[in-house]
């Protein structure tokens, strides 16, 4: 009867769907286990993104150094690469006021506030830099941006040139001053500039069509 009890055992085909099931169940837990505990404390912890990896790194240079500009300057930077202008300002704010000086965070101030369309905000941290330091041509040219979209021209022309004084290689602040000289009706000026801009870069698409506009080429 013993012999007879193991085979009717053996042939039961349902004994080994269960144990099947069983090892099947326990590897499908383990694995749902594992990636829970991963998702819950590693994922939300670990930045995906360049900006996201700045931000963190940005973020830990500040808790270390609450009293360093530059630290400051890095997190408004950071901010201001994901979007977040308000944060951005209140650091590039902050840096500011640790150093005076401090001329890169009022610049990248007025480049969050030209991102918010508040121009009028921008060009006075702008003019503000200017005072302390004039030879900034690239605060003459954002400066030059604004006054050329408020279709100020003169202005423009104005801070277009003193850009070019301090930069006679930016093939970009001569450009912007002959559309300004243009804009303003000084034709000789503007066609003058245009051509200054096709010595530095000779398939300038602009200054190009500018100059078959005027009538020159």
């Amino acid at each position: 009867m013993g012999d007879s009890l193991v085979v009717e055992v053996k042939s039961n085909p349902l004994n080994r769907i269960l144990a099947v099931l069983i090892v099947f169940v326990g590897l499908a837990i383990a694995i749902v286990g594992g990636l829970v505990v991963r998702s819950a404390f590693i994922a939300p912890q670990a930045p995906r993104t360049a900006a996201e990896r700045d931000f963190t790194v940005a973020q830990a240079k500040v808790k270390q150094k609450p009293r360093d500009a530059e630290a400051h300057n890095d997190l408004g930077n950071a901010y201001f690469k994901m979007g977040n202008y308000e944060s951005a300002v209140a650091e590039f704010k902050k840096a500011m006021s640790l150093n005076k000086l401090f001329l890169v965070a009022q610049f990248n101030l007025a480049m969050v506030y030209r991102a918010q369309q508040r121009n009028d905000l921008a060009a006075r941290e702008l003019k503000a830099l200017l005072k302390k330091y004039p030879g900034d041509d690239a605060a003459l040219f954002r400066l030059g941006e604004i006054y050329l979209e408020e279709r100020k021209y003169e202005e423009a022309a104005a801070a277009f040139r003193d850009a070019v004084k301090y930069n006679p290689i930016d093939a970009d602040s001569r450009y912007y001053l002959a559309l300004a000289y243009e804009k303003t009706g000084k034709k000789p000026a503007a066609i003058k500039e245009y051509k200054q801009v096709l010595r530095y870069i000779p398939d300038h698409k602009g200054a190009r069509a500018a100059l078959s506009r005027l009538g020159k080429k």
